[in-house]
């Protein structure tokens, strides 16, 4: 089960991040980006995360490069570091803020 708040210019995630519920989320995030110039997403509630998820997030970042939007992740979980880590993908790193 998951679920997308928007509370003041921060979207909070809520439980498990899975390939499942992709296109919710997408679909939820380029709402969020049709009328802000960044989407900020907080993980500080996600209980799960895998690949499919991670491959979404990793679109919307290429997408951001095209749309001159910004998107930055907050409250990274260790297990999304270390599935970041573990895909290779520490490159797109920078996508976090402290």
């Amino acid at each position: 089960m998951s679920s997308f708040s928007l509370e003041k210019d921060t979207v909070f995630m809520d439980g498990d991040m899975t390939l499942q519920n992709v296109q919710e989320a997408r679909e939820f995030f380029l709402s969020v980006l049709e009328s802000s110039p960044e989407l900020k997403l907080d993980m500080s509630r996600v209980t799960d995360i895998d690949l499919g998820f991670l491959q979404l997030l990793i679109s919307l970042r290429q997408g951001e490069e095209k749309s001159r939007k910004k998107i930055f992740l907050k409250n990274v979980p260790d297990q999304m570091e270390n599935l970041i880590e573990n895909a290779g993908l520490i490159n797109f790193y920078d996508m976090f803020s402290t």
